[in-house]
């Protein structure tokens, strides 16, 4: 700020300082970013929102973007982005009906919220899971032990086939000590 001198205006300190960190993203850049992103796995329906309107409001400061073009490229979005398609079809009319983001945001909130709540009485389908999960185990396991007693059981018939081996042998040695042939 120092080379600006003591006589500059806010305007040009505003200026300057944009200049120095304001973002330098390309405006298409920040666009392809927004069209790009989707939500999060971990990521709930709340916090989806925020990084959308902050990635649009920089393409709308970038002048790529007309101010008026906001709210229905957010809501676009938003909704077509949710990674719940459970959560899609039940706030569809809301996506239909509703024309403001924000409006719609936290409709589609209470009814994941709802959703939620209604999953929590029902919570059968992560216990399922988790059984599935522990069949697959056993079943590997047991064909583990198969393969391992297949293994055993040609070893066995290995040492015996060897103990017949090693007895013929004998026997030919004893034969040829007696002077048999």
């Amino acid at each position: 700020m120092l080379p600006m001198g003591t006589k500059a205006t806010s305007d040009e300190m505003i200026r300057k300082l944009e200049g120095v960190f304001g973002n330098v993203t390309a405006g298409e850049s920040v666009l392809h970013e927004f069209y790009t992103t989707s939500q999060r796995q971990e990521e709930s329906v709340a916090a989806w929102g925020l990084p959308l309107e902050e990635i649009l409001q920089k393409a709308v400061d970038k002048g790529h973007v007309p101010e008026e073009n906001r709210n229905e490229m957010l809501r676009t979005k938003f909704w077509k982005s949710l990674r719940s398609e459970k959560l899609k079809l039940s706030t569809r009319i809301y996506y239909e009906t509703i024309p403001q983001f924000e409006e719609l945001r936290k409709k589609i909130r209470a009814e994941g919220y709802e959703m939620q709540t209604t999953l929590g009485v029902r919570h059968r389908p992560i216990q399922a899971t988790s059984q599935e999960d522990k069949f697959d185990q056993m079943m590997k396991k047991i064909t583990s032990l198969e393969q391992q007693i297949q293994q055993l059981s040609r070893g066995e018939q290995r040492t015996q086939t060897g103990t017949a081996n090693e007895e013929l042998r004998e026997a030919h040695t004893t034969v040829d000590r007696n002077g048999v042939v």
